[in-house]
């Protein structure tokens, strides 16, 4: 609720929540408010004030832009004739989630996750604080999306913590549907999101701690806004949410870097 409600308001400052594309309009504000919720908690780590007291009321401020949300609007997906197809594809697309569920439920089984991407969320905590973790070959990594892992470690444990990771992954899927749906039918669009979600690395990775399936959304909403620039319709908006995205993917992993130079 917080990164929807979070994302929906720098959407609504940005005019860009538009009441006729209810689906981008969710997808957009979970990621914004991903990105928003890691950028924030970052200042509050740094300040020494990781406590769960504060992360309540950060989550509880940002629940608040749920109010731009027109949920009326955001009906399940309709099909004027069903057919074979579209029900197979349902339930292929359940199948898949449920493997991802399968894997929310179970604990941390990856060395990189386990020594690292949860491990360095736990040391926080333990200490309240964000404290610089030299590397080797990086110096000081980037932690957006650490600082989202802490949060729901802090406030539910690993078992919070295991779900919350499953959660972006179905959001890859939704933001494959919500981008390639304005190039293609909807039948298509779900065997896009189908693909992306059945993906050997995306069903090995998006349950886990791992980064990259994250900054592929990042990348992939990176784009769609940037295409959007040139189309006449508000583009200095589009282009301040096509900064967000790359600038998020920055902020998550250090080649993201090179991602927003590409942009």
């Amino acid at each position: 609720f917080a990164t929807v409600g979070g994302g929906a308001m720098i959407l609504r400052a940005l005019g860009l929540n538009s009441a006729s594309l209810p689906l981008q309009t969710l997808c957009f504000s979970f990621f914004c408010g991903v990105g928003l919720l890691g950028w924030l908690v970052f200042y509050i780590g740094a300040l020494g004030y990781l406590n769960a007291p504060v992360l309540v009321g950060l989550l509880c401020v940002m629940s608040t832009g749920l109010y731009f949300i027109d949920w009326a609007d955001l009906k399940p997906l309709t099909f004027q004739r069903p057919s074979v197809l579209v029900a197979i594809l349902f339930g292929l697309l359940a199948i898949a989630l449920s493997f991802d569920v399968a894997e929310a439920l179970s604990p941390a089984a990856d060395a990189d996750t386990l020594a690292y991407h949860f491990e360095t969320p736990r040391q926080f905590i333990e200490r309240g604080e964000i404290f610089a973790i030299p590397r080797a070959y990086d110096g000081a990594i980037p932690l957006l999306i650490h600082m989202t892992y802490t949060v729901a470690l802090a406030l539910g444990g690993e078992g919070a913590l295991n779900v919350w990771t499953m959660l972006p992954g179905w959001g890859l899927g939704l933001a494959m549907y919500v981008v390639i749906s304005h190039f293609v039918s909807h039948r298509w669009a779900l065997v896009g999101a189908l693909l992306i979600l059945t993906t050997p690395a995306i069903v090995y990775a998006a349950g886990t701690g791992q980064i990259e399936p994250r900054t592929a959304v990042f990348a992939l909403l990176t784009i769609f806004a940037a295409t959007h620039i040139d189309s006449g319709n508000a583009p200095f908006r589009w282009a301040i949410l096509t900064g967000l995205f790359a600038g998020f993917f920055a902020g998550a992993k250090i080649t993201g870097l090179i991602f927003v130079f590409s942009v």
